[in-house]
């Protein structure tokens, strides 16, 4: 073999092994799920957006790819306790608090003059004290067997308080939070807190801790959080 197709040969392996690992770095969580298969999700803002992957799920979905019962659930947790003193609000473990907890998560509140005074959005400090949660059904699974989702988070203005209640809330965006996706091969029951994995589904969940600099947060949303997973919880 002569040294040009050799180094021919090398730079086309470089090529291919450089792309891999920026498809790898590219996402903010990835861990296995435990019905076969791989979970993943990025989170950006907007309130708080997860969108999320399931790759080998055709063994869940069957083979039709259709129909398929399993749902993914997203929520974005406290870490801050009035007082300081709730061992259940922190950023340091994969314990997902429970709204009972009553767990907030600081972020800038974006609210409007109705009267029309104003035609910018003014952003304001405020702390959550809530869960925010929704579930997504997996529906259109691909030939090989990976779906997609996004599920958005939005606090209501009964939730989050302008500091002149004659203005109105347009969005609340978290500048640091714990983003939790959980994945189950049966329906959620959101009636619980925290939800439950329903018909004996089996469960996957990631919790991580994501932040983002309050400079960086827009009204239109659309700015990636940093998201570090966290030690699993015990």
């Amino acid at each position: 073999m002569s040294r040009q197709l050799v180094v021919a040969i090398l730079a086309l392996f470089l090529v291919i092994v450089g792309v891999g690992l920026t498809k790898n770095e590219a996402m903010a969580g990835c861990i296995p799920l435990a019905s076969g298969g791989q979970f993943c999700a990025d989170w950006l803002t907007g309130s708080e957006v997860a969108n999320t992957i399931e790759h080998g799920i055709g063994n869940v979905c069957g083979q039709a790819h259709a129909n398929c019962t399993a749902q993914v659930l997203a929520a974005a947790g406290g870490i801050l306790s009035i007082g300081g003193s709730n061992p259940l609000c922190n950023a340091t473990n994969g314990n997902f608090p429970p709204a009972s907890a009553g767990c907030g998560f600081p972020g800038i509140a974006f609210c409007v003059n109705p009267a029309g005074n104003s035609s910018k959005a003014n952003g304001e400090s405020f702390t959550l004290f809530a869960v925010l949660e929704s579930a997504q059904a997996v529906g259109a699974v691909a030939k090989n067997g990976s779906a997609t989702q996004k599920t958005t988070l939005v606090a209501s203005n009964t939730e989050v308080v302008c500091r002149n209640p004659n203005w109105t809330l347009q969005t609340f965006t978290a500048t640091q939070f714990k983003a939790k996706v959980a994945f189950c091969t049966q329906p959620w029951d959101l009636t619980q807190d925290p939800p439950v994995c329903t018909n004996g589904g089996i469960q996957t969940i990631l919790v991580e801790l994501c932040q983002i600099d309050p400079n960086l947060i827009n009204p239109q949303g659309g700015q990636g959080y940093t998201c570090v997973p966290l030690p699993a919880a015990h």
